[in-house]
């Protein structure tokens, strides 16, 4: 019937040898234990994956974005410090001297770029002092290695000019500065920082009241001993992405960036960053998305400009213009961990299943051809013995069957004695009884006679019938 094609349901009809659905061998049950170790080895390596979160599918590509994200430049996100190496004439140190140098940091904001109605000011800015260990790396403290770090400068105070105050970092209204860039119609953060001579009116902040700048003579003699060259340095903190470090990812460092200026001349250096974003998908079922967002060093300009009255460096920060690097890591689920093993499964069991039927074809095949001849010689013995006891039994059939037939013939010849006897006896009596019935003796003679030849053809017919049923014996047990 058509329903019945349908079925897909009802078990297969199967057979069974020595009572198990397949032809089992040693090999096969050793490769079949193979197999399964090999299987749970397989399965336990994709799971740790899972649980330490290891060797995720990753990629990497360059966003155009409409806006960046604004950093604060703290202790946990571009945090950077300042030194100036001095040249002399009998040693070279890092350090700074801030009797000599102030450096400041300041930020413009671009707001509405297009509108030349609007101004640009420095809202903000900030003096640099002496570094702490304590106060200015918390957060990263085990990056600090520099031995000169407390001859550094770090941003110390805030000054806003709006109510032209300056405030320590434990004051609430001290803030950092940010880094960030948008399109033109946006707000365009970009940080600066200069290293100018000392100034009277800060250098009280810096070192404390009673503490004054280097004369103009005292300059001219420093230009001297110092031959007219320093260098700038700018250690900051930069990110080493590193997708597959499942719980950091973002590797933090000190990047030094040195520069050479001169006393005549005003450096520039231009500093870029791009901004980071790494998706992360590390759901173990469902998708879950995790996005952090970083940034990292992507190389700076240096070049000279006319040199004004006090400065002497000049550093820009700031951002590509709607660039940022993307990284995104997809974590296996389980599912993909099942069609792993599955996919494994299938390749384990396609070489055992090639091995076993190799072993099958040219190792048992030649084992079952020896078994053929052995049988096959063990069954011509059989045969021989099999006719050689046809033989025997067909020789005492025969044997058997002469005895019958000599006892039968002795039977018959003591019947007819006996016959004969006492015929001669009834023709006896009957001469005495009846000498005048001659004719009926005659008759009686006749008859008996009749019956002695019925009786002889008798016994001929019962020895053919014998002959013919040996015979028919003996090609009955030939045919068998």
């Amino acid at each position: 019937m058509f329903i019945k094609q349908l079925d897909f349901i009802s078990p297969r009809v199967t057979f069974y040898h020595k009572g198990y659905l397949t032809h089992s061998s040693v090999l096969s049950g050793i490769l079949s234990i193979i197999a399964i170790v090999f299987i749970v080895v397989i399965t336990v390596h994709f799971s740790l994956e899972i649980i330490k979160r290891e060797n995720p599918n990753s990629s990497y590509f360059i966003s155009f974005i409409e806006d960046s994200p604004t950093y604060q430049m703290n202790s946990s996100s571009l945090f950077h410090f300042i030194n100036v190496a001095q040249n002399t004439y009998t040693t070279f140190y890092e350090g700074i001297d801030f009797t000599t140098f102030r450096i400041i940091g300041f930020q413009r904001h671009y707001i509405n770029y297009l509108n030349t109605n609007k101004n640009l000011s420095n809202i903000y800015h900030w003096l640099y002092g002496y570094c702490d260990n304590e106060t200015d790396t918390e957060g990263i403290s085990h990056l600090i290695t520099y031995d000169f770090f407390g001859k550094t400068a770090c941003i110390k105070k805030f000054y806003n000019i709006i109510d032209h105050k300056y405030y320590d970092k434990n004051d609430p209204n001290f803030q950092w500065p940010e880094l960030g860039h948008g399109l033109f119609h946006k707000k365009n953060v970009i940080y600066n920082i200069i290293v100018e001579r000392c100034q009277e009116d800060t250098i009280k902040y810096i070192l404390g009241e009673g503490v004054h700048c280097r004369s103009d003579a005292q300059m001219v003699e420093y230009y001297r001993n110092t031959r007219g060259v320093r260098i700038f340095n700018l250690h900051f903190v930069d990110n080493s992405i590193n997708v597959l470090n499942y719980t950091n990812p973002t590797n933090k460092f000190f990047y030094k960036m040195e520069t050479s200026f001169f006393t005549d001349k005003l450096t520039i250096s231009n500093i870029y960053f791009t901004p980071t974003v790494i998706e992360t998908h590390n759901g173990i079922i469902m998708d879950n998305k995790v996005e952090e967002i970083s940034y990292t060093y992507d190389g700076r300009e240096v070049y000279n400009e006319e040199k004004g009255e006090t400065d002497f460096f000049l550093v820009y920060c700031f951002f590509f213009r709607n660039i940022m690097h993307y990284y995104e890591r997809t974590y296996k689920k389980i599912q993909d961990i099942f069609s792993s093993i599955g996919g494994m499964y299938q390749i384990i069991i396609i070489f055992t299943t090639i091995i076993n039927r190799v072993y099958n074809e040219y190792i048992i095949l030649s084992d079952t051809d020896i078994l053929l001849n052995n049988s096959i010689y063990n069954e011509k013995n059989l045969l021989d013995e099999k006719k050689k006891k046809f033989k025997k039994n067909i020789k005492d059939i025969e044997k058997e069957e002469k005895k019958n037939v000599k006892k039968h013939s002795e039977k018959k010849n003591i019947e007819k004695r006996n016959n004969e006897k006492s015929f001669n006896q009834n023709l006896n009596t009957n001469i005495t009884n009846n000498n005048n019935s001659k004719s009926k003796i005659f008759n009686v003679t006749e008859e008996l006679n009749k019956k002695y030849h019925l009786n002889l053809k008798m016994d001929e017919n019962n020895k053919e019938k014998v002959k013919r049923n040996n015979k028919n014996k003996e090609e009955k047990n030939i045919k068998l």
